[in-house]
């Protein structure tokens, strides 16, 4: 060959090393999970810019409402709701209070650069505020592809707490036997219902929040099956209404980061 020129080749090399690469499957598997507001909303329609605000500076992937008070009987009203949220690229699914009594209504809004989320049509018993989702990451990192969800109110005092119980119960244990190995997410305002009643549910859940979040009773809780994979829940400020005097704060409530 031209240009050949014999050389003395060395081709050392280094000694074989065995090293093992561990793979923090916990970190992985948080990376398909949302991040969790919890709120006691005390009227959602005047505070709803601000709402719109708090979701996506905190990062947000998932709210859980309570007391919305929309009204079952206005439908305008929960349509305008969905399609301002909607501008803001949030899916907004609820369940109004029923009958005309004041107040109310558990809702889940839902950030959708992450995640999507559909409403799950279940049939609820008579003056059981709740409303229940399935939630599924766009991006699938770990082996969690769908995340039931669900949102309760609990009125102080309520009559109906063993219906509500009973129909929490019965509803996700379909729901697991449909969607095997699916995350489990239940938010909500308990007031009166003791948490260990409220874990009865399933032997999988444990109650996340363990401070106060109304005086000094821990009333909204975070109940999951993927505790394991989210920080310790933090208490944040409440979200003041869009114009000044119109409305009432929003309760303090509770943010969960994944870990």
């Amino acid at each position: 060959q031209v240009g050949y020129r014999p050389a003395k080749v060395i081709n050392e090399r280094p000694p074989l090393t065995r090293k093992t690469i561990r793979r923090d499957n916990k970190k992985v598997q948080a990376l398909t999970l949302p991040r969790i507001t919890n709120y006691n909303v005390r009227s959602l329609f005047p505070k709803i810019g601000n709402f719109a605000l708090d979701m996506k500076e905190r990062e947000s992937d998932i709210s859980f409402l309570t007391e919305v008070w929309e009204k079952k009987e206005k439908k305008k009203h929960q349509l305008k709701l969905e399609e301002l949220l909607e501008i803001n690229g949030i899916k907004y699914i609820s369940t109004p209070r029923p009958g005309a009594q004041r107040g109310g209504g558990a809702a889940i809004a839902v950030r959708l650069d992450k995640f999507t989320v559909s409403k799950l049509s279940i049939p609820l018993p008579r003056s059981v505020e709740v409303v229940w989702g399935l939630l599924k990451p766009k991006l699938v990192t770990g082996k969690i592809s769908t995340i039931i969800v669900c949102c309760f109110y609990s009125p102080p005092r309520s009559r109906k707490n063993r219906d509500l119980i009973d129909h929490l119960t019965v509803t996700l244990q379909s729901l697991l036997n449909i969607h095997t190995n699916a995350g489990v997410i239940i938010c909500g305002d308990r007031n009166s219902i003791d948490i260990p009643t409220l874990l009865s549910i399933d032997p999988s859940l444990s109650q996340t929040v363990t401070r106060p979040t109304r005086g000094f009773k821990i009333l909204d809780v975070i109940v999951t099956n993927l505790a394991q994979y989210f920080n310790e829940p933090i208490i944040i400020p409440p979200i003041i209404p869009d114009r000044p005097g119109n409305g009432v704060p929003m309760e303090p409530q509770w943010s969960r980061g994944h870990t």
